[in-house]
């Protein structure tokens, strides 16, 4: 993907990104903070399972600092509504690299 050889950049990167979200069969993304894009994509990952029963994987993380801030539509998701859904607290990157590897070996 090029940004500058695009007409419509901003367009064409959303819709790459839709793309990439649509084919995932996980997403991981840290929610340090705010962020209207990753929220949209952890929702689009959500309908994708509500909507259509396709199981999409979800792992938020934040890191322990800023697990105090985090968005309450972040933090209100992790339920029995939500199965597909994990949000975990990391205290430095070898803590959030084994929280991805369990997720990804569905270790959960």
């Amino acid at each position: 993907f090029d940004y500058n050889e695009q007409e419509n950049p901003k367009a064409s990167l959303e819709q790459a990104d839709i793309e990439l979200v649509d084919k995932a069969t996980h997403i991981v993304a840290f929610v340090n903070g705010p962020s209207h894009g990753v929220g949209n994509e952890i929702q689009r990952a959500i309908d994708r399972f509500e909507f259509n029963g396709e199981k999409v994987e979800i792992l938020c993380l934040v890191s322990k600092e800023r697990a105090d801030n985090l968005s309450w539509m972040v933090g209100g998701k992790e339920s029995p509504r939500y199965p597909n859904f994990r949000l975990r607290i990391y205290s430095d990157l070898g803590d959030a690299k084994k929280h991805i590897f369990d997720i990804l070996s569905s270790k959960q």
